[in-house]
């Protein structure tokens, strides 16, 4: 490189040290967008990111890219811990733990595109989120579930849907009519990170779906949506949510929401005796590690219901 190319690089570097971390921002999800993130990932940055930037503005030391530091994010970090909700409450470490990862996934992008020299974030730890087991549906309380929706073939056919396939609320808000094969029995989703995948159902799910398909879906035109809400439109996200927000009041289920019948399929499986590498599949895990953590949900299950086969106290209960 010859000094004219040395110097015009200096330039650059400098003009993206001294650039805004808002107008970095706008970049990083200009390529997020060109990338083919999801509209939720693209807001989880937003949040993330326009937080630590408001943080900044509040504490008058908004400064360039250039001259963001590693104390800067810790100080966002401990702010973090002290913050409280609306209702008062401190946010949960989780919540911080969704901050924290963020931010260093912009501030890895911003050492690669040369706006700082270095990655910044790759030093600051999120804190550690408390493992705590998963109390999912007992058997009575799917009954319970299942009653209640057993009015709405759609509702019948969703819940039914949730705890055959463990599906995330987006992938079942995405279903169309194409993505339901009913020959054989499989429903095809868009998971994390646009990557499809296909997961079976059983025989008493295909019955829910083939019945609300054929005589209760409406009629609506230009709609490719599976499941359509109630004034005809296809069935979102937050309409998915507020299904369940209605069923945890009606059911008396304090703990309900559309996820946690995703672990409870989960666990399920495995106790059913499915394999864990088929679950990380059906689930569309990358990694083994939230399956292994429902492996050892499953396994403390196993201990609770074998207990009840202990062949000494049956043997004193029969004296």
């Amino acid at each position: 490189m010859d000094t004219a190319d040395m110097k015009a690089a200096e330039e650059a570097r400098k003009r993206k040290h001294a650039s805004s971390i808002e107008g970095a921002l706008a970049l990083f999800q200009l390529t997020n967008r060109a990338e083919g993130k999801s509209r939720d990932t693209l807001a989880w940055y937003e949040l993330t990111v326009g937080c630590f930037i408001k943080w900044m503005e509040s504490m008058e030391s908004l400064v360039p890219m250039g001259e963001v530091t590693e104390d800067h994010l810790r100080g966002h970090v401990i702010y973090l811990g002290e913050r409280k909700t609306r209702r008062g409450h401190r946010l949960a470490k989780s919540s911080i733990n969704t901050y924290v990862r963020g931010l260093r996934a912009f501030f890895r992008w911003a050492a690669g595109e040369g706006f700082t020299d270095e990655n910044i974030g790759e030093r600051v730890r999120p804190p550690k989120v408390p493992s705590k087991i998963i109390e999912i549906l007992e058997d009575d309380e799917i009954e319970l579930l299942m009653a209640y929706v057993s009015s709405s073939p759609r509702n019948y056919a969703i819940v039914l849907l949730f705890l055959d396939t463990g599906l995330r609320i987006s992938e079942l808000a995405g279903i169309e009519i194409a993505d339901v094969n009913f020959g054989v029995g499989y429903v095809k989703v868009m998971g994390k990170g646009s990557k499809e995948r296909i997961v079976p159902f059983g025989h008493e799910t295909h019955q829910a779906l083939y019945k609300y398909m054929t005589f209760h879906r409406p009629p609506v035109s230009g709609v490719r949506s599976f499941f359509v809400g109630e004034r005809g439109q296809g069935l979102r996200k937050q309409g998915v949510i507020s299904i369940f927000k209605a069923l945890k009041l009606r059911t008396g289920i304090q703990r309900l929401h559309a996820h946690l019948l995703r672990h409870t399929y989960a666990t399920n499986f495995l106790l059913a005796g499915g394999s864990s590498l088929l679950l990380k599949q059906n689930l569309g895990h990358t990694t083994m590690s939230m399956v292994d953590h429902y492996v050892h949900l499953a396994s403390l299950r196993a201990v609770e219901v074998s207990r009840e086969f202990s062949p000494i106290d049956r043997m004193r209960r029969k004296r």
